[in-house]
């Protein structure tokens, strides 16, 4: 079973709710979120939050919902996973034992900019090869890996043994998927780093995702926005 996993936390040490924040129309998890709906290949989409998390996720009297349930509620393949695990590997690793995924793509949930197709291409990329698939030269922001479950399962294993961690990942031979000007995946990198990090950047972002729900697409409207 081919899964997509979010992960990311609702707490964040510069900007304290920043998932929560709400532009053009929807919180940035929940255009993250989207991005993976559009990926119809994927069987299951699960939300991998901190466990900390749980009691915000649905919204408070001082917080909006991170995800509106009549949203998620229209893809029956979305699941929220709660986690007690401090380290990504740990949380992709538990979401996967939870929904019994064989592969995982994992994307980061303050992603919001990552296209659907190029989840799928690094998807479908893996299905056909069976080797770890990996985004490479994209903006910082446009990220994307994915790995079978026992790769997840053995870099969970040496959790407690850094090194042996370390040595492990290393010798994993990736499939790149590369942003390069005539390759058919290119997406304009003239703006170098799409993390939205700071609320000063939240313009930008609301201007693209606006732009995007229009139709256009993200490669030219960055090279605008860069020219600009």
């Amino acid at each position: 079973m081919i899964g997509i996993v979010i992960l990311g936390s609702l707490r964040d040490p510069v900007w304290d709710w920043r998932l929560l924040y709400r532009v053009a129309g929807k919180t940035i998890l929940e255009h993250t979120v989207a991005s993976a709906m559009g990926v119809e290949v994927a069987h299951k989409i699960i939300v991998c939050l901190d466990y900390k998390d749980s009691a915000q996720v649905n919204g408070t009297a001082f917080n909006t919902a991170a995800l509106d349930k009549t949203f998620i509620q229209t893809d029956e393949r979305v699941n929220i996973h709660f986690s007690d695990k401090k380290d990504l590997v740990g949380k992709t690793y538990d979401a996967c034992l939870r929904y019994n995924l064989t592969s995982v793509c994992i994307i980061k949930a303050d992603d919001p900019l990552i296209p659907s197709w190029l989840i799928k291409e690094c998807i479908m990329m893996h299905m056909n090869s069976g080797i770890p698939v990996r985004t490479a030269g994209y903006p910082t922001g446009i990220d994307a890996s994915v790995l079978p479950f026992h790769m997840i399962a053995n870099m969970y294993r040496y959790r407690e043994f850094k090194e042996q961690q370390d040595r492990y990942v290393e010798q994993i031979v990736w499939k790149d998927i590369s942003n390069t000007n005539d390759g058919s995946y290119h997406i304009y990198d003239g703006i170098k780093d799409l993390r939205f990090s700071t609320k000063s950047d939240i313009a930008m972002l609301d201007a693209l995702l606006t732009d995007i729900a229009g139709g256009e697409e993200l490669s030219d409207l960055l090279k605008e926005w860069h020219e600009q």
